[in-house]
């Protein structure tokens, strides 16, 4: 899958992201909220829209940031992205997962 067939799947991409049991609940609102932009977020957006404080963001987001779903820039603030490749992994072990599971169900 591309990255614009990805943008245009967002709904199926939280849906896989819920489902990636790697990631803390805190983590994964931090990917659903990033997703849902065309463009890099400042941190405060994010804190803002996944009502998470500032210590459950930061240590969630240096987890993101060492394993790589997520980038950072310095604009003169830091910005975050998602990590598009990342994303396109998750949203590939959702449907390998659900192909499994039909496929053993006898669907």
């Amino acid at each position: 899958m591309s990255t614009l067939q990805l943008t245009n799947n967002k709904a199926l991409l939280e849906k896989a992201i819920e489902n990636y049991n790697i990631l803390s609940d805190s983590q994964k609102r931090i990917l659903k909220t990033l997703i849902s932009f065309d463009y890099p977020v400042p941190s405060d957006v994010i804190m803002k829209l996944t009502s998470l404080s500032k210590q459950a963001f930061h240590f969630s987001m240096k987890k993101l940031l060492s394993q790589h779903f997520v980038n950072r820039e310095k604009i003169r603030i830091f910005v975050y992205k998602e990590n598009r490749e990342k994303m396109l992994e998750i949203l590939d072990i959702y449907n390998q997962q659900r192909f499994l599971e039909q496929k053993s169900h006898g669907e």
